[in-house]
């Protein structure tokens, strides 16, 4: 937003109280926006708040954890510990790939802690405008809907925007502290 700027004459007359115009820019503020990493899983463009995301590894396969939730492919050792996979695909709806083009790990700040997701790529940072981002269709494949926070229309092409602290619901949070606890125990 622009500062008003004040306009004084240059000699005030005396008897006569001085003359004062406040002039405001006319040119609107521009629409707030959100930054958000873009990244492709499956051949569907997605993306989340940058603030969610809190690190981009090279892919590791992770390892198996015992009597974690069905939406968790296992563990990869990060900062030293250990952080979740979440199978991203199978959350989203996406059909599983016979090809392995997996190249990174995103790791996500979520529900406070970490969870993280195998990506084919890891595209950009951009800035969108809030106004351009669409709720979710109604029509969007299975649970998938919930996890999604909306659609980022550009021309032809659509970016699914994920709502990253819903990608574990209370259950299965539970399950996988539960699991981590377990595994942190070594048992």
């Amino acid at each position: 937003m622009h500062k008003p700027i004040t306009l004084r004459p240059a000699v005030s007359a005396p008897n006569r109280p001085s003359t004062m115009v406040t002039v405001v820019s006319a040119r609107p503020a521009p629409p707030p926006r959100v930054q958000v990493v873009t990244f492709c899983v499956g051949g569907e463009r997605c993306a989340a708040d940058v603030f969610a995301v809190e690190r981009v590894l090279p892919y590791a396969s992770p390892r198996p954890l015992a009597n974690a939730p069905g939406c968790i492919k296992g563990v990869v050792e990060h900062d030293g510990g250990i952080v979740p996979v979440l199978d991203l695909r199978t959350r989203l709806g996406i059909p599983p790939s016979s090809a392995r083009s997996v190249a990174r790990t995103i790791v996500f700040a979520a529900g406070g802690g970490r969870i993280a997701a195998a990506v084919d790529t890891v595209d950009a940072v951009e800035a969108v405008d809030v106004s351009a981002i669409e709720d979710p269709p109604q029509d969007l494949r299975g649970d998938a809907r919930q996890f999604v926070r909306g659609i980022i229309r550009r021309g032809d092409s659509a970016v699914t925007l994920l709502d990253v602290p819903r990608l574990l619901d209370a259950g299965e949070r539970l399950m996988l502290d539960h699991a981590m606890m377990e595994e942190g125990n070594g048992r």
